[in-house]
């Protein structure tokens, strides 16, 4: 049996009565102890999205992933890519290169609005800089935020792949290598 410190030593019948609450019972205590789930990743963010009622006042669901592709008139495409480019998403990107290189004169990525690269994103890009060896096509690549120049500086990648800091850059680059 557990006695506070200050009754140590003394015996049961010198100890004064201490009043005892009835524990709760098992299911009451477990309740008591449940912490409402902050989890950066829920199920439901790797499901399709649902619309929101315009009067909710809820935050909107952030965007994972997205590719916006613009067509230039020297034919050159610029794929603007946002979010994160992980295992979930990597083969959307590499479907969307696979997409362009062959219906345009040279492509650039853009991935200054990319929050986090892993290493399924990293391959889309060395599969991409290996395709255009063999296929004689250029391409470049915008990187100018740390969670995509750090990957890339990390494995050596930033001075074999094509990397530029601006889209306007890399797009003269490709343009000047297609003319």
């Amino acid at each position: 049996m557990c006695h506070p410190r200050a009754y140590r030593g003394r015996s049961a019948v010198e100890q004064p009565a201490v009043p005892t609450a009835r524990r709760p019972a098992r299911r009451q205590r477990e309740e008591a102890y449940v912490v409402h789930s902050t989890s950066l990743w829920t199920s439901s963010d790797f499901a399709a999205p649902v619309p929101r009622d315009p009067g909710d006042s809820r935050t909107p669901p952030v965007q994972v992933f997205d590719i916006d592709v613009e067509l230039r008139s020297d034919h050159t495409v610029v794929a603007h890519v946002f979010g994160a480019v992980d295992l979930l998403t990597a083969p959307e990107l590499q479907v969307c290169v696979d997409d362009h290189v062959d219906a345009a004169n040279g492509l650039v990525l853009d991935l200054s609005r990319v929050d986090f690269l892993a290493a399924s994103g990293l391959t889309v890009l060395t599969d991409t800089d290996r395709r255009a060896a063999e296929d004689n096509f250029a391409w470049a690549l915008v990187a100018n935020t740390r969670p995509v120049l750090r990957p890339l500086e990390v494995l050596g990648l930033r001075d074999q792949l094509p990397t530029y800091d601006s889209v306007p850059g890399a797009v003269a680059a490709v343009s000047a290598v297609t003319a």
